[in-house]
């Protein structure tokens, strides 16, 4: 009876010793103790209840800081100055000194025309067309200035190559020519007519004075051919 209890009692003290292995074995198992939480949460979720909606991916559009697109703006900016505004000059009575001034104006416009670049670059460009915005606030005859403007406005300069500018000075100078009742200058020779020689002359020598005249029907032009109307 002793022995039997002794060995009831042993397998049961076994049988306790293999329940706890497993038990500790179980709880080292990878991944275990997650899967358990999940189960848990998802006996806990009620009928009809609604799940927390997925937060929504926003997407954060950075300001592009890099020294590029700073370069960028800035060269944008400068391309873009104030150089609007009416002529800041007096009027010119001396009727001399607006022949004068007149003759050696239209031949200094003319002769930018000629020796700008073939293909120019937007910054050259720029800088011709803020040039001749500019030469029509300063131009020390006022009301020759003011009509200038007005011929600015009607025919915005056109810079895009040496042939367009010259091409574009010289439909505005006939377009004086025409008001005035003077001779219309062929525009095609008008590249010829106007270059400085500046190389040539070193080659070829000093050219003739009369041919350094140019466009010599503009020679009796008292007012840089913006001479204002009366009623204007």
């Amino acid at each position: 009876m002793i022995r039997r209890s002794s060995a009831t009692f042993i397998a049961l003290i076994l049988t306790l010793v293999i329940i706890t292995l497993v038990s500790l074995r179980s709880d080292h198992v990878p991944g275990r103790a997650a899967v358990s939480m999940v189960e848990d949460r998802i006996t806990r979720v009620q009928p009809g209840s609604k799940k927390a909606a997925a937060p929504e991916k926003v997407n954060i559009v950075k300001d592009d800081t890099s020294s590029e697109n700073i370069k960028a703006k800035n060269e944008a900016a400068q391309q873009v100055p104030d150089i609007g505004g009416p002529s800041i000059m007096a009027k010119m009575g001396n009727e001399t000194l607006k022949a004068e001034l007149g003759r050696a104006s239209w031949k200094l416009f003319h002769t930018i025309m000629a020796q700008y670049p073939e293909t120019p670059t937007k910054q050259e460009q720029t800088t011709l067309k803020n040039y001749i915005y500019l030469f029509s606030q300063v131009y020390p005859c006022g009301e020759c200035a003011e009509h200038f403007q007005k011929l600015l406005a009607k025919f915005p300069p056109q810079v895009s190559s040496r042939n367009t500018a010259s091409q574009w000075a010289c439909y505005v100078h006939n377009q004086v020519n025409e008001r005035l009742g003077k001779e219309i200058f062929d525009c095609n020779n008008v590249g010829e007519h106007y270059k400085c020689g500046c190389a040539e002359d070193e080659e070829g020598g000093e050219k003739k004075e009369e041919d350094s005249d140019i466009m010599e029907p503009m020679e009796d032009d008292f007012t840089f051919g913006l001479k204002l109307d009366e009623n204007e």
